[in-house]
């Protein structure tokens, strides 16, 4: 036999001890564990049996009612000496010395069984260092084995580890270029991508800045279209306002809730009454003339002729907004609440509801209903 063969035949024999010693050290480990449920079992039996007594005592004996075979009534029986179940004879001197004997049986159980598991963990440690003893001689016939393969194996031998040497490297080399091919290749489809991304972003960059140049020259001439009407009537209002006859702007702070005239603020108390009506009307009427304003084409005015307005003031303005109101094709509804209306607007083309006064007031109750506080 040569050196190569018993080296291989002493490393076959290394693994197979290995082999059994594990086997033995596995289960071994696994019937131990089988012991040490088995002793914490018998323990819970020994309290359980301690609990039951205690209870006893506490509560006294809990006779069975229904029989735990056939679950009938049981019959009740006088005779404390016999038990009520088996009908057999028992005192209580005799189920003491049975709970005692049977916690002594537990108790031997469970020391037995300690005694038996303390010789399994020696015997486990004796394995353990069997088999980290059988592993150690493993690796040691391993490197002996290498070693004799190193020192006998032959020249044509060797050439065809180098060519197996150099056929990993080459499939190395080229799965790293095919690796670096394929990140230039995801590199260029980033590269399309980020050009195609830019071309959208040049794209909603000039569509947003249409979308705002459309919205400037909407806006400007929605200003435009509202500072006109706001225009016409305050040149068209009695001459009570100097700046409202020469008027050239009209601008409506919305936050502030301010119209001024050519960035004129102060006016007397009807004259602002009746610009914050104009810019009202001017907003609604530029609405008609505006597709794309989005306001409801209805309005409401309750506020006509507040601060001491004088009628023919209101009327003028009355009259003008009808005049506007025609002039418009988009349907629309304008609605006004007024003590002052002028005569030639007082005609059920225009006007709803009766006219009220001191005489004729909004609410108005019977005769009876005063008679009966009487």
């Amino acid at each position: 036999m040569t050196e190569f063969q018993e080296a291989e035949r002493a490393l076959r024999s290394a693994k197979g001890d290995f082999a059994s010693i594990a086997q033995d050290h596995a289960t071994l480990e696994l019937d131990m564990e089988d012991s040490r449920e088995f002793i914490a079992n018998l323990g819970r039996r020994v309290s359980a049996l301690d609990e039951s007594v205690a209870a006893e005592r506490s509560l006294g004996r809990l006779a069975l009612s229904i029989c735990p075979e056939c679950l009938k009534p049981l019959k009740e029986s006088d005779d404390e000496c016999h038990c009520f179940l088996c009908k057999e004879p028992v005192g209580e001197s005799g189920r003491t010395k049975r709970m005692a004997k049977l916690k002594n049986e537990l108790i031997a159980q469970v020391q037995e069984s300690n005694r038996i598991l303390s010789e399994k963990e020696k015997t486990f440690s004796k394995l353990s260092s069997a088999l980290h003893s059988a592993k150690n001689e493993i690796e040691t016939t391993e490197r002996r084995f290498e070693d004799l393969i190193h020192r006998v194996r032959s020249r044509r031998d060797a050439a065809i580890d180098d060519l197996f040497i150099s056929r990993g490297t080459v499939e190395t080399e080229l799965k790293t270029l095919e690796t670096h091919s394929r990140v230039v290749q995801l590199l260029r489809d980033a590269e399309q991508r980020v050009k195609k991304l830019r071309h959208e972003i040049l794209d909603i960059e000039d569509r947003i800045r249409s979308s705002a140049s459309r919205q400037d020259g909407r806006r400007y001439e929605a200003e435009q279209t509202v500072n006109k009407y706001a225009i016409e009537l305050l040149h068209s209002d009695l001459k009570r306002e100097e700046h409202f006859i020469v008027a050239l702007k009209v601008a409506v702070d919305f936050e502030r809730n301010l119209v001024s005239v050519d960035d004129r603020l102060g006016f007397s108390a009807s004259s602002i009454t009746f610009l914050k009506a104009t810019a009202h009307f001017a907003i609604f009427f530029a609405s008609l003339e505006l597709p794309y304003f989005r306001y409801p084409k209805f309005l409401t005015n309750d506020n006509i002729e507040d601060k001491g307005m004088e009628p023919a003031r209101s009327q003028n303005l009355q009259k003008l907004i009808v005049k506007m109101s025609k002039r418009s094709t988009v349907r629309h509804q304008i609605i006004i609440t007024t003590s002052m209306i002028d005569d030639a607007l007082n005609t059920e083309e225009f006007c709803i509801g009766p006219f009220y006064s001191l005489e004729h007031k909004t609410l108005e109750f019977p005769p009876s209903a005063f008679e009966d506080r009487k």
